[in-house]
């Protein structure tokens, strides 16, 4: 199936990245359960405005490779689960700034709209202080649209508590 072959393809990549980064790298677990008024990605609203919760398991090294996977809760076109493993690295440019580069995938439990919906992605982040962040990516066959895709977003995050941040995002896709 389309999601076995994506999965696949996701998990020797991850795995060669894990295998090249082992020697003296301590692995650590992330984990992350959060509930999200509404999900809009890209400018598409992938939750037709209702609630969502998103599930996320991976794991880091110390030196800033990381791999894992988010699962999303939809209402999009037909899907209902969206699968997202990825695997990137990250560097500190500076105390403050973060540089990230990603290869993901999107993988939906069902066609979205009559199409094969999945795709790949690569981007390339910029993160000051967890506070701001610039993000270019591509977008390979994105949702069935047998082309590249570039898209472009900013982040502003202001932490309300410890557990709580009010973000505000906007750009452009492509």
């Amino acid at each position: 199936s389309r999601w076995t072959m994506m999965a696949t393809r996701l998990l020797i990549l991850l795995l060669a990245v894990a295998g090249a980064s082992t020697a003296q790298a301590e692995w650590r677990p992330t984990a992350l359960l959060r509930f999200a008024s509404s999900y809009v990605y890209h400018g598409y609203d992938k939750s037709d405005g209702h609630p969502v919760t998103q599930a996320h398991a991976g794991v880091v090294d110390d030196r800033g490779v990381y791999g894992g996977l988010w699962l999303t809760q939809l209402d999009f076109g037909g899907a209902q689960l969206e699968a997202i493993p990825y695997v990137g690295a990250q560097r500190e440019l500076a105390p403050d700034l973060r540089l990230d580069a990603v290869l993901s995938g999107y993988i939906y439990d069902a066609n979205v709209f009559g199409r094969n919906a999945d795709y790949s992605e690569v981007s390339l982040a910029l993160d000051w202080r967890r506070l701001l962040g610039v993000r270019v990516a591509a977008a390979f066959d994105s949702y069935g649209g047998a082309a590249t895709t570039p898209s472009a977003e900013i982040t502003a995050r202001y932490p309300l508590t410890d557990v709580c941040d009010l973000v505000a995002s906007g750009g452009f896709d492509n």
